[in-house]
C-alpha cells in the first residue's frame, strides 16, 4: 500500500472518529434540554432544527459530489473509494462551517449562571470531540497501516 493510500485511509479513519467524538455529548445535552424552560426549549428547537438543516444541506451535496467524483475518476478503484469517502465526510463539516449560524441559544435566552456553564461545556465538549477525535483517529489509523505495511512487506 503506498504511502499516499495510507495518509488518506487514515483522513478517513479520522474523519469518521471526529463524528464519533461528538456522540458522548449528547448525554448532556439531554439532561439540559430537560431543565428549559418552554420558551427556551422553543429557541433551542429552532436552532437546532436551523442547524441540522445546514447539516443535510452538506450531505446532499457531499453525496451529489462523490457521486460525480466516482463517475468522473478514472483513478484506481481504492484511491477512487477513499477520496469519495473523504468528500462524504469532509463536505458536511465545511458546509455546516460556512453557513451563517444564529448566536448561541445562551445569548437569546434568560439563562442563570450555572446552567450558562452546562451549556458552555456542552459546547466546548462537541468541539474538543470532532477536534480530538480527528487526531486520534488519524494518527492511530496511521501508526496501524504504517506497521501493517511494515510486517506486510517483511514477509
Amino acid at each position: 500500500m503506498p504511502r499516499l493510500f495510507i495518509f488518506t485511509t487514515a483522513i478517513v479513519v479520522g474523519l469518521v472518529a471526529s463524528y464519533l467524538g461528538t456522540l458522548h455529548c449528547h448525554l448532556n445535552i439531554t439532561k439540559l434540554t430537560d431543565s428549559l424552560n418552554p420558551s427556551q426549549l422553543m429557541v433551542y428547537r429552532n436552532a437546532r432544527r436551523r442547524r441540522l438543516i445546514y447539516f443535510i444541506v452538506g450531505i446532499i451535496l457531499a453525496i451529489i459530489g462523490m457521486i460525480l467524483f466516482l463517475c468522473l475518476s478514472s483513478s484506481p478503484l481504492y484511491p477512487r473509494i477513499i477520496n469519495a469517502l473523504i468528500i462524504l465526510l469532509l463536505t458536511p463539516m465545511i458546509v455546516y462551517t460556512l453557513f451563517p449560524k444564529s448566536p448561541y441559544m445562551l445569548e437569546q435566552t434568560d439563562i442563570n449562571n450555572q446552567e450558562t456553564k452546562h451549556w458552555f461545556s456542552v459546547y466546548v465538549c462537541m468541539k474538543n470531540g470532532m477536534v480530538y477525535g480527528f487526531c486520534v483517529g488519524f494518527i492511530v489509523a496511521l501508526l496501524v497501516l504504517t506497521v501493517a505495511q511494515l510486517l506486510i512487506g517483511r514477509s
